[in-house]
């Protein structure tokens, strides 16, 4: 009897916990950066502005898996069906584009200590060069060759994204750590 008694509150406590999970709609509403630098701003009622845009667009599941998107730019909006999943709570992957949702708690522009030029001799390659800006990007310099990205300040975390792979940094007063090498702001 016990154990009868056992797996039902198991049951059940599953059953809770899959009750409470957030549908796909609720997920995406919110603020959120592409790894190409444009921030998206998904409503609850279905409309969405760009950053690199003038006007709402508007957006929708149609169905599992399934995101069309309604761009406002030019004459004529353009509609656009894109596959999409959650690899974490905070990241979807629509198609070949990373979306990192941005914490309002805790947005870059509070946080302009951060910005600036990093690197030195502990420095692993590629970050012996980088700049981080107040606008979120992240420029990473190769052989006089400037490659940029973005980036969020999550608490002591610096998460940026590389064309679709999320690198953390720990952030150490004017240092950020990762892989037990440390990048110093120069």
């Amino acid at each position: 009897m016990k154990n009868i008694l056992q797996a039902f509150a198991a049951v059940l406590a599953l059953s809770l916990v899959a009750s409470c999970s957030k549908s796909p709609q609720e997920k995406i509403v919110g603020k959120w950066k592409s790894n190409d630098g444009v921030t998206l701003q998904f409503n609850e009622d279905g409309t969405m502005t760009l950053s690199n845009a003038e006007g709402k667009g508007n957006w929708h599941i149609p169905e599992a898996g399934k995101l069309t998107i309604t761009d406002p730019n030019g004459d004529s909006p353009s509609t656009t069906t894109v596959a999409y999943k959650f690899p974490e709570e905070d990241i979807i992957l629509l198609g070949e584009t990373t979306l990192t949702r941005i914490n309002e708690s805790s947005p870059i522009a509070s946080s302009n200590s951060i910005v600036g030029v990093y690197g030195g001799p502990n420095c692993p390659f590629p970050f012996k060069d980088m700049e981080l800006t107040e606008n979120g990007n992240l420029y990473i310099t190769i052989m006089n060759f400037q490659t940029p990205y973005s980036y969020e300040v999550d608490g002591n975390r610096v998460l940026v994204n590389m064309d679709g792979t999320r690198i953390i940094f720990t952030r150490n007063g004017n240092s950020l750590g990762i892989g037990g090498k440390t990048c110093t702001k120069t």
